[in-house]
């Protein structure tokens, strides 16, 4: 999330270092809606500096997600989520900053 990135660049601005474990597992338990999903992911990415993301990009997002769905026992509800927050990243990545979707 946005607010992960500000930190971890707060951490490196101070000395710190990190190591990026692709195959890392983590638990998430989000409850939000997928209203809240997607409003967060355009946030994220309309506030952003970098490149929009691509519709191929968007794609392997939600692949990843199904993935973790079928192989993995990803509980419904967090892929419904994740697909909603992948959505609202990639529209909120082409849109002006400061437009809001709602």
């Amino acid at each position: 999330t946005a607010e992960d990135h500000i930190w971890l660049a707060d951490q490196v601005r101070n000395g710190f270092r990190f190591a990026r474990v692709p195959a890392a597992r983590t638990l998430n338990r989000s409850s939000y809606s997928l209203r809240y999903m997607f409003r967060k992911g355009y946030s994220d990415a309309s506030a952003g500096e970098g490149p929009a993301m691509s519709l191929r990009g968007l794609f392997l997002n939600w692949g990843s997600a199904t993935k973790r769905f079928v192989r993995h026992g990803m509980p419904a509800g967090n892929w419904l989520r994740f697909l909603a927050h992948g959505l609202g990243s990639f529209l909120g990545s082409h849109a002006q900053h400061g437009n809001r979707p709602w």
